[in-house]
């Protein structure tokens, strides 16, 4: 079976979390506000979702059995820190960041998930069972809900899942190992000019406009910068010439001296 080599990526997936967020955090408390429609969950979304492509059609009706569609407003949890990890999850529409506050009442953002993509999935193989983050909403968004359970015993019969389900946890592994090099051996300056690049299609040439999908306090978190460390870093590049800065829109105008900071 290919269970155990599974659970292993989901082990080397959370210390490296640990690794790069290494403060003692405190569990939340209050209530999870989610909002249940009757639209139910078909085939047709099962077709957007890496997971479920390689199963046949019986597979496919025990998964959506236990299916759920959930959506959230704005700011709303879908579940909290602590809270027992009975699903997992795919973001069909909107961002969720994935967070923990801590002994400060400060949020800490570890991830933001954008739309067509799985998370939570890791999880199921954790020893206590249990979220280690919290998700909430950014603006409306909509969520599709998979019974842990279910999707144990299909990986149990179907080596092409497993195989599937390793591919993205190695891809998660290897972007956390990227943060760890981000935040590691570069300065405030540097992560922030990543940042910025890394929203420009590899072919955009000079000027490029970076449309902003989420708060400025969110990326600076994500960044592990403090809120104002971040706007003085962004002045700074502005005065410089390298980008302006016009409400969400960044507008990047010397792309090459902007990656001069990340080889600094």
């Amino acid at each position: 079976t290919l269970l155990p080599l599974v659970a292993f990526l989901t082990h080397l997936i959370q210390k490296t979390r640990n690794f790069l967020h290494p403060v003692q955090f405190l569990p939340e408390i209050g209530l999870v506000s989610v909002l249940m429609k009757n639209t139910p969950v078909t085939s047709t979304d099962l077709e957007d979702i890496y997971l479920f492509r390689v199963l046949d059609e019986d597979r496919q009706a025990l998964v959506l059995k236990g299916a759920q569609r959930i959506h959230l407003d704005n700011e709303e949890r879908l579940f909290k820190h602590g809270d027992k990890a009975s699903c997992f999850y795919f973001l069909k529409s909107g961002q969720i960041t994935l967070g923990r506050i801590s002994r400060e009442g400060q949020e800490k953002v570890l991830e933001i998930i954008q739309a067509g993509h799985t998370f939570a999935e890791a999880v199921m193989f954790m020893e206590n069972n249990e979220y280690p983050v919290t998700a909430t909403s950014i603006g409306a968004s909509e969520v599709l809900a998979f019974d842990n359970n279910t999707f144990l015993n299909l990986l149990r019969g179907s080596t092409d899942t497993c195989f599937a389900l390793m591919a993205e946890m190695a891809r998660r592994l290897k972007g956390l190992i990227n943060e760890v090099d981000n935040l590691t051996l570069h300065d405030a300056q540097c992560r922030i000019a990543n940042y910025l690049l890394a929203q420009v299609p590899a072919e955009i040439m000079n000027p490029a406009a970076v449309e902003l999908s989420v708060a400025k306090n969110v990326i600076a978190s994500r960044l592990s910068i403090k809120p104002e460390t971040f706007s003085r870093i962004m002045h700074k590049l502005s005065e410089e010439g390298l980008i302006s800065v016009d409400g969400k829109t960044i507008l990047i105008h010397d792309i090459h001296g902007l990656k001069q900071y990340v080889s600094m």
